[in-house]
């Protein structure tokens, strides 16, 4: 059921990113506002901002907001989806604030059908990673009771313990109603530069 699915956003002083996700879909949002622990530039934004937009969509839309500090990329992850399941969530989107989301309700309805019959902890969805293609898994069924650990890579099944993020290999269905594009604009002064030496030293 399409009303079981939430879209998941890690994100820090984005709030224009945040704004433009929220307004791209009817499906309610949780956002985890927060720095990694090992990011070392400074906010450009007051960090009510964030929280103030979702504030303002929360009247029209179901919106879940937390900010946490401090956190490792893999454990900021991991309390998202935590976060989704204990809300009742079946289904979560991984969208990230510098992120673009397209998503046809209708159609995602009718495939959303068909995936709760399959047995996979994550199905891929095309993401254009800056001109690059790549089909990634970013819809992920938190029935798994999935967690990160030290690896922002690797999510487990609880169930079984496998790396579900792997089960994209298997299953070679690739998610027609969802595209998912990265921002080539940076909506601080810094970002880029700050992204880049944090991508350096942890990816």
């Amino acid at each position: 059921m399409i009303s079981n699915t939430v879209v998941v956003c890690c994100s820090w002083d984005d709030p224009e990113g945040v704004d433009r996700l929220i307004k791209s879909t009817s499906l309610p949002v949780i956002v985890i506002e927060g720095k990694f622990n090992l990011w070392d530039g400074e906010n450009q934004f007051p960090v009510e901002t964030t929280h103030n937009i979702c504030k303002r969509h929360s009247k029209k839309k179901k919106i879940f907001y937390k900010q946490v500090e401090g956190f490792t990329e893999a454990k900021k992850r991991d309390f998202c989806l935590k976060y989704a399941s204990s809300l009742g969530y079946k289904w979560a989107l991984i969208v990230d604030s510098d992120e673009i989301l397209k998503i046809d309700m209708r159609k995602f309805k009718t495939e959303l059908k068909y995936l709760e019959l399959a047995e996979f902890g994550s199905y891929a969805i095309l993401i254009d990673n800056y001109n690059i293609p790549q089909r990634k898994p970013r819809l992920i069924d938190l029935s798994e009771n999935p967690y990160y650990t030290d690896n922002h890579s690797i999510i487990y099944s609880s169930l079984d313990g496998r790396d579900i993020n792997q089960d994209i290999t298997v299953c070679l269905y690739t998610i027609q109603s969802i595209t998912i594009k990265h921002d080539k604009e940076f909506h601080s002064k810094t970002r880029f530069s700050d992204r880049e030496k944090f991508g350096i030293t942890n990816h």
